[in-house]
């Protein structure tokens, strides 16, 4: 099966506006990092964060994924905004192999690239009231290619996983973020390259969650220096 995510993109088409001047724009999402009271996105476009009404908790140097209105743009080009939600993913970057020793299930919900990340939002089932830390590693599992940027994504729950013998009402779903950097990965020479992820996922069979094969998601578009 493949399956095509879309990338997230906000184009910020705003007129020439002088300071504290209202911009009617709500909604946007982007990803970043917590500069000093602004979130600098992966284009380094500034937005100073004026209000924060998520739970997120921000702190400076934080990777952060968030929604958010805009206020105003200023005439330094930067925009004033209100963050009507944020997560904070784990933020990694890719690698060329890893000791990871688990495969177990994790889907991918949505995914994007921005910058020289590939940030990805997944689900996955874990027993209720878990307190057991999972490990996410990108592997790239084809080196020697330079044509496209073939990528595993691999999860090791540790034994925090529903495999479909057990009775599913100790299980929860839940949501986790992901950035991976793919900097490092892409050849000597390329300016820009194609990804594709490959993941192994869960999905619903006759009412019940049980293994399926590992499926192909392609990333329209590329990442680009």
């Amino acid at each position: 099966m493949r399956k095509t995510l879309a990338i997230l993109a906000a184009a910020l088409l705003l007129p020439s506006c002088a300071k504290d001047a209202a911009v009617p724009v709500g909604d946007v999402t982007t990803a970043g990092f917590v500069r000093e009271a602004a979130l600098v996105d992966d284009t380094g476009q500034i937005f100073n964060i004026c209000e924060d009404s998520s739970d997120a908790g921000l702190n400076d140097g934080d990777r952060v994924i968030a929604t958010f209105d805009i206020l105003r743009k200023n005439t330094d080009g930067s925009y004033d905004i209100s963050i009507t939600d944020a997560e904070k993913p784990l933020c990694k970057a890719a690698v060329e192999e890893s000791d990871i020793e688990g495969d177990d299930p994790i889907s991918i919900d949505n995914g994007w690239i921005s910058g020289t990340y590939l940030n990805l939002r997944m689900h996955l089932i874990l027993k209720n009231s878990s307190s057991t830390v999972h490990r996410l590693e990108l592997v790239r599992y084809s080196p020697g290619e330079t044509d496209t940027l073939r990528l595993r994504l691999r999860h090791d729950a540790y034994g925090d996983v529903f495999d479909g013998s057990q009775n599913p009402s100790g299980f929860v779903a839940g949501t986790t973020w992901a950035s991976f950097d793919l900097k490092e990965l892409i050849p000597s020479g390329k300016k820009e390259i194609p990804v594709t992820i490959r993941s192994r996922r869960y999905s619903e069979r006759l009412g019940s969650i049980d293994y399926t094969s590992t499926e192909l998601y392609s990333i329209k578009g590329k990442i680009s220096l």
